[in-house]
């Protein structure tokens, strides 16, 4: 039976990387085509929420919501890049002898409800708190910017790092996925309702060796005693359990959804590991402090990687609790403690606890005051919006928009002489602030000092463009919006004041070829 188990997996594995080859295909059609589908990822659905746009992302988050209606939860364990690299990182660790425990919460299963809300409820809330009207719904199912929506290349692998490595290290081989990812949360959420599951049969004996098998953290001998079937929204249907058991007991099947299952026996449902609720409580709120620490910290930090930053300061208030208050502690079979005495092995994991607890309170410290200086930024959008349409004055300038950029300026000083890495809005702020006290010197010397941190940013192209206009460096502000990214419809206005600067200036056969590649690439 462990030959078939081993041949199961290898199966769902081979399925994975295709999913990936598939993705990769994707990309490397865009670099060579210049446009292809938009991002099949779920995280693209936020447009709709926002703009009211359809894309590929949307379609697929949809397809796989309702195909969880009648499958279950088969699209998290046989199409996702981040599932993939969780069971890569935990079949790394069990060939060097450690195997992840799985950790279970009940506070912390809440993060990806809340994680899901933020995402994809939370802009329609805003937006009628405000009472602004909906979006027009638009389609835009191909892109000619596919990294556009996507984190840097550093970000990107620090987060690959903590969701993958560190998280299924430190809380199993699915905690990512049970206690960060907000599209696992609608996805078990339907979960409940579909009509595919596992079922068991009378020959099933209880051994146990099914739960052993689960990679999902599910306790599949629990579940099925109890039910007859497999409940918890937790299992991905990865049919781990179907290949372990030695007698051939389970199976897939259709039957009723979880939400109409009635219990057939009352077991007793093991408490090993659970949390107190005083822990409980613990977890969240320090999963609420490593997550506000982090999250756009220096304009860098994405969202799900803060997700990942909460996880590990959740585990570590829990581990520095548990080895201050307990005589005895172990974890991955190691004592940390040993007769209320440290072992050279927790002293280990209490310096790395502390030095993390250190970093996050800096960060949260950081964040503070950049909170402070985006609000007061904030206040100045409308004289800024005034420059750049070439009706600014420094009489125009309202004294509470002037008092608001004192203080943006003020905390983009004091974010710059504290914080660890460079942050390119600090400059940004920095820039407008001389031109309201109107240095044009040095609000070009600040743009340039963010160009020369995000060569690639378009907002900043296309207003250092707009400030060039304005000064009457017009083939300056050619260049620059030359420089724009053609290919980015967030700055398609940018090659439209170029057409408009080329007109201007007479060079109508120029203006005619751009508006030409501007309608070649789809843009009206």
């Amino acid at each position: 039976m462990k030959k078939n188990h081993a041949r199961f997996s290898r199966r769902r594995a081979v399925v994975l990387v295709a999913v990936q080859l598939l993705l990769l295909a994707h990309i490397l059609w865009w670099l060579a085509h210049g446009s292809t589908i938009s991002p099949l990822e779920p995280s693209e659905a936020m447009s709709f929420a926002k703009e009211g746009v359809v894309n590929a992302g949307l379609v697929l988050f949809v397809v796989a919501i309702a195909a969880t209606l009648i499958f279950g939860r088969y699209f998290c364990g046989w199409g996702c890049h981040l599932l993939l690299l969780q069971d890569f990182c935990r079949w790394l660790l069990l060939k060097i002898g450690i195997r992840p425990r799985p950790f279970r919460s009940r506070t912390l299963k809440l993060v990806p409800v809340a994680a899901f809300v933020y995402m994809f409820l939370w802009p329609f809330v805003v937006r009628m708190r405000l009472g602004q009207p909906s979006p027009e719904t638009t389609i835009e199912l191909s892109t000619n910017s596919f990294w556009a929506t996507f984190p840097g290349p550093w970000e990107s692998t620090l987060t690959l790092l903590v969701a993958g490595f560190v998280v299924v290290y430190l809380l199993g081989s699915k905690a990512y996925c049970n206690y960060a990812c907000p599209y696992g949360a609608i996805l078990g959420a339907v979960d409940n309702f579909a009509i595919g599951r596992i079922q068991v049969s009378d020959a099933c004996q209880q051994c146990g060796k099914c739960t052993a098998a689960c990679s999902s953290d599910v306790r599949v001998h629990e579940e099925v005693r109890d039910f007859g079937v497999v409940m918890d929204p937790n299992c991905m249907k990865t049919m781990d359990c179907i290949a372990a058991c030695p007698n051939d007991a389970l199976s897939f099947g259709f039957g009723k959804p979880a939400a109409l299952t009635k219990q057939r026996a009352k077991g007793r449902q093991s408490k090993i590991g659970v949390p107190s609720w005083p822990e409980e409580i613990l977890l969240l709120a320090a999963y609420a402090f490593g997550f506000f620490s982090t999250h756009a910290l220096y304009g860098r930090f994405p969202f799900l990687l803060a997700l990942g930053f909460g996880i590990m300061a959740a585990f570590g208030a829990l581990t520095l609790k548990r080895v201050l208050q307990r005589k005895d502690y172990t974890f991955m079979g190691k004592h940390l403690k040993r007769k209320g005495r440290l072992t050279s092995v927790g002293a280990v994991h209490l310096i790395l606890i502390l030095v993390g607890a250190g970093l996050f309170s800096h960060s949260l410290w950081i964040q503070s005051h950049r909170w402070t200086r985006d609000r007061a930024f904030a206040e100045t959008n409308f004289h800024r919006g005034l420059w750049l349409s070439g009706n600014f004055s420094i009489e125009t300038i309202a004294q509470e928009s002037q008092g608001a950029m004192n203080i943006a300026a003020a905390e983009a000083t004091w974010l710059r002489s504290h914080g660890l890495l460079n942050d390119d809005l600090n400059y940004f702020v920095q820039a407008w602030d001389a031109l309201f006290e109107g240095d044009y010197e040095g609000f070009e010397e600040g743009i340039l000092a963010v160009l020369d941190l995000r060569p690639d940013f378009g907002e900043v192209q296309m207003q250092y463009a707009y400030f060039l206009m304005n000064v009457q460096r017009f083939h300056d502000a050619r260049l620059q919006l030359d420089a724009v990214s053609p290919r980015d419809p967030r700055y398609v206005d940018a090659q439209r004041s170029a057409i408009a600067l080329q007109e201007q200036l007479g060079n109508s056969e120029d203006a005619a070829k751009r508006t030409e590649a501007l309608e070649a690439l789809g843009f009206d």
